[in-house]
Formats: C-alpha cells, structure tokens, sequence
C-alpha cells in the first residue's frame, strides 16, 4: 500500500501558525513540533509495511512570503 503524506516545507510562519497564535508555542518551537509530527507519521507508514511518498508543495503554491530557499 501507497501512502501519499502531504507536507508543507518547515518554515517560520508556515507550519502551525494557527498554534503559535493560540498558545506560547514560538515560530521556531512550532516547526520542531511539526518535524516530529511529520518524522512520526513517516515512521508509522514505513513501520506498518507501507510505501511511503512524501509530497512537498511546489514554490507555486506556497504564499508568497514562504516561498524561495530550502524546505
């Protein structure tokens, strides 16, 4: 089985903005808590048996402020 894991790339301000506004998670706190949310679910596909795709969103289809530099 194929399992497609849609990822946004790491940045500040990118991932979790809705909990750093909502809690005293900062920027940088909310993209290691993404990291490890995101390393868990890949450990848990490869770990099952299943075939993992992770599939980052192109620089097209991130907001503008996001885009550009390394996910």
């Amino acid at each position: 089985m194929i399992v497609v894991v849609p990822v946004d790339p790491p940045r500040e301000g990118l991932v979790l903005s809705s909990l750093v506004e909502e809690s005293p998670l900062s920027d940088a706190e909310a993209v290691s808590l993404y990291e490890a949310a995101v390393a868990d679910v890949c450990w848990s596909v490869t770990s099952s048996g299943g075939d993992l795709l992770l599939n980052y969103r192109d620089e097209a289809t991130l907001p503008e402020a996001h885009a550009g530099g390394d996910p």
